[in-house]
Formats: C-alpha cells, structure tokens, sequence
C-alpha cells in the first residue's frame, strides 16, 4: 500500500530460500521469507478488477 501511494506496485516472487541465501552470501542466523518486486506503476496498462463477492457471504461479524 505504500508504493501504491507513491506511484508505485509490487508483486510477490516465488523463489527458493536456500539459493537465494547461497547466491547472496546470507549467513545461517536469517531467513528469507519473502521477496518481491517494485517498480512504477504503468497506468496505462491497468485493468479493471474483476468480481468481487461481497464481503458478507465470507466474513461473520460478531458485536460484543
């Protein structure tokens, strides 16, 4: 969401840990858990959102 303010977009990247630790010379005592991509975001080339489901038929509220 922060890159979205800034102009920005993300993407998630599958990858293998292990590599990506070997590759980068990342000691033992970290994990890599996540990797993704950010870039400006091409406005040009957005498209519209599909359906949703409306957020009721999956989510129960419950008041205290």
């Amino acid at each position: 969401m922060a890159a979205k303010e800034k102009g920005g977009d993300t993407c998630p990247i599958c990858f293998d840990p292990l590599k990506v630790k070997e590759v980068w010379n990342i000691s033992e005592q970290y994990e890599v858990v996540m990797m993704i991509t950010l870039r400006k975001e091409k406005i040009d080339s957005r498209k519209p959102r599909g359906f949703r489901k409306p957020v009721n038929e999956f989510v129960t509220y419950i008041s205290s």
